[in-house]
């Protein structure tokens, strides 16, 4: 049997990570800072919700706009996220965590 790739899948991942956040049940592994700014990638706020294969995990950018990747071994697909609530709360995460 073939795995399906993370395209054919994003969808379905956001739904039921969406549907659990809106049920109060989402529960990520961390929130920290992925700073790309030695590379041409944009700088991130990420909240980790699983890892390993596959992995999943909200990213805030700088300009407000978040995007949900859905990460399998070599392969990845994000979607936009419109959900006001889960961006809210990822912006107030955001200032709760400090760096050295």
């Amino acid at each position: 049997m073939t795995q399906q790739t993370c395209e054919a899948r994003v969808n379905n991942a956001l739904a039921d990570r969406l549907e659990q956040f809106d049920q109060g049940e989402l529960q990520g592994l961390c929130f920290d800072y992925v700073d790309n700014s030695e590379t041409e990638q944009k700088s991130y706020h990420r909240w980790q919700l699983s890892w390993g294969g596959p992995s999943d995990e909200f990213r805030l950018f700088e300009d407000g706009t978040v995007k949900y990747w859905f990460l399998d071994w070599y392969d990845g697909a994000s979607r936009p996220v419109q959900h006001e609530e889960l961006i809210k709360e990822m912006k107030e995460m955001k200032y709760d965590i400090t760096f050295p």
